[in-house]
């Protein structure tokens, strides 16, 4: 999960006799302008961003300036604030709506006092130079590309959701030590990285389809952790592709498999692992018609033995690597859990099948069954 490399906090008293006596003696009118300057205001261009939509109308300005400062490489910048809970605020917002901001690394800012109208000086920091950025810029753009070749901006949203999914488990590795981890340099040009580059990289791909979308953070297992939040036909959802990652919940894991249980599931299935920590109001996500299991048929409300059978020979004999199924009760679960399972039914409808393999999600409520 993101997290500001570099904050300093330096109250710098400006006297104005002082900076005329030194403007005389040194010439430094350029700093010296800087001091005394104010905030220019800048056009705002996040209009359709969620976290954008959530500030006030100060605080959009202040996060235009900001924003407008990192895609422009402006070293420093006036703002009309000495509020640094403020800025803090407004950073993770700027990231939660862009995700593919790879060059950002932190910020600085210097207080000032000049008469009645304190301010700051605001100071990006950049892991690259501008030259830099855009030659990685062009690579990211091809790979983009190439990522999207198989979806349509035209396809229905759940389908967009569940190909960029996919993709993200079946072509990047869960690794902690991953070059450029924390940006989507690290998904999209070494295939290895951590929460931060997969939920970096959903959002800019979400952007790229056309998905309303935004960048959470907070904690999951009590670690930081980051995932997604998207609007699939006017309805948020909750998303998280590092969960997606069979091998990040299970490290022994010799195959990578996609575990579906965190594709456009609630607010009441996801608090059950993860805790959101953000500084933006995040609704409430109750929509359950885009849900993996319910668009694909694998939604069981009860433990219908017919139905389950059908459901996990017709996957076998179709030659399909695992089959997922999600209950509407607990009870539903462990009874189909304890029948097909541990008392060995699934073999009964899988004719051939000697050894059940099978992942556990009693916090979701899933079962999958693994045909290797």
């Amino acid at each position: 999960m993101r997290k500001i490399r570099a904050k300093y906090n330096i109250r710098a008293i400006v006297l104005s006799i002082l900076l005329s006596s030194l403007i005389l003696l040194t010439g430094c009118s350029s700093s010296l302008a800087l001091f005394f300057g104010q905030q220019k205001e800048v056009e705002g261009i996040s209009q359709d961003k969620y976290a954008y939509s959530s500030l006030s109308t100060d605080e959009k300005k202040l996060y235009d300036i900001m924003l407008d400062a990192f895609l422009n490489f402006k070293e420093d910048v006036v703002i009309n604030t000495v509020n640094s809970e403020v800025i803090e605020k407004l950073f993770y917002a700027i990231f939660a709506d862009y995700g593919g901001l790879f060059w950002v690394d932190g910020y600085s800012y210097t207080e000032r006092s000049n008469g009645s109208s304190p301010n700051m000086i605001f100071s990006p920091d950049f892991s690259m130079t501008r030259s830099q950025k855009e030659e990685k810029e062009a690579l990211v753009k091809k790979a983009k590309k190439e990522w999207l070749s198989g979806i349509s901006k035209d396809s229905p949203d759940y389908y967009k959701s569940l190909y960029v999914y996919e993709n993200l488990v079946s072509r990047v590795d869960y690794e902690e030590n991953a070059p450029d981890s924390q940006n989507i340099l690290s998904v999209f040009l070494n295939g290895k990285s951590v929460c931060q580059g997969y939920a970096d990289a959903a959002g800019v791909l979400f952007d790229e389809l056309g998905i309303k979308n935004v960048i959470l953070r907070g904690e999951a297992q009590g670690e930081p952790h980051s995932w997604n939040m998207i609007m699939l036909d006017n309805e948020w959802y909750f998303f998280d592709a590092t969960w997606g990652n069979s091998r990040y919940l299970d490290k022994t894991s010799e195959k990578k498999t996609v575990n579906y249980a965190y594709l456009n599931v609630t607010s009441e299935e996801m608090e059950k692992t993860h805790t959101l920590d953000m500084e933006i109001p995040i609704p409430k996500c109750t929509a359950t018609a885009d849900n993996y299991y319910r668009k694909s048929g694998l939604f069981f409300e009860t433990m219908d033995k017919a139905a389950l059978g059908q459901t996990f020979s017709g996957a076998y004999k179709n030659g399909a690597s695992q089959c997922s199924v999600k209950f509407g009760t607990q009870k539903a679960y462990l009874d189909a859990l304890d029948f097909f399972v541990r008392k060995g039914n699934l073999g009964r409808y899988c004719e051939g099948l000697s050894v059940i393999y099978y992942n556990e999600r009693r916090d979701v409520l899933v079962l999958t069954i693994y045909y290797f």
